[in-house]
């Protein structure tokens, strides 16, 4: 089943979905879907949030290399693709996320080796489905350009409700640079070299190290301005 007009977002824009306490309601997925004329790989990821809009550790960062929150409300479920569309999804059990969590970012990223960004990937849209499949909230991206790393959407706990925000903020600094914006520490391995040969070096995968929180996060204010409430 489509999304009714209303709940076809602007950038900004909002939308509730559940109330807390409603138990038969609380599983959702975020769908992330484009189309993908130039062969690009896109990734989603998800970071689980407390009151200060940060990480609370490492297993708050949920991705490809850690598929899956250690309390297991958040996951990665994995991609699906037709000829001209794919998709790669997450789930989302709202009942068992833990009482200190207050957002839940959805992001997705490319590989900065390719030397594209989202203004190359065509039809980027973030969906919201309830157990059903009936989509709830759904974002199509406006304006995406160079950016390699983007956070499309937030679900977030205003009272007693879990609401949906459009947000559609990019990083050019890949999915390293936003999860560093969150509190996250990161680095990239990189592939040894011989002397005798190069050797062609695939895409660098992105470790933790430890989470820590800064105090100078010029891109994260924008991100909050972005997403400051519209009640």
């Amino acid at each position: 089943m489509g999304v009714v007009a209303h709940d076809l977002l602007t950038k900004g824009a909002n939308v509730s979905l559940v109330h807390r306490s409603s138990v038969e309601e609380s599983r959702l997925q975020a769908v992330v879907r484009w189309s993908d004329p130039v062969g690009v790989d896109v990734d989603v990821s998800a970071l689980l949030l407390g009151a200060d809009g940060r990480v609370r550790g490492d297993e708050d960062f949920v991705f490809y290399n850690a598929p899956m929150s250690a309390d297991g409300a958040v996951r990665l479920l994995g991609k699906r693709s037709t000829d001209d569309l794919a998709e790669d999804r997450i789930a989302i059990d709202l009942e068992a996320m833990a009482g200190e969590v207050s957002s839940v970012v959805i992001a997705a990223s490319l590989d900065a080796a390719e030397r594209v960004g989202f203004g190359d990937v065509g039809d980027l849209s973030v969906e919201i489905r309830d157990v059903s499949g009936t989509a709830r909230a759904r974002f199509e991206v406006p304006d995406a350009g160079g950016e390699t790393a983007m956070v499309l959407g937030e679900l977030y706990l205003r009272g007693d409700e879990w609401k949906f925000r459009a947000v559609g903020q990019g990083w050019d600094s890949g999915l390293a640079g936003l999860a560093t914006d969150y509190g996250i520490t990161v680095t990239e391995e990189s592939e040894s070299t011989t002397d005798d040969e190069t050797v062609d070096a695939e895409p660098a995968p992105v470790v933790l190290i430890n989470n820590t929180i800064t105090d100078s996060d010029e891109h994260l204010d924008a991100v909050q301005d972005v997403v400051a409430d519209a009640v």
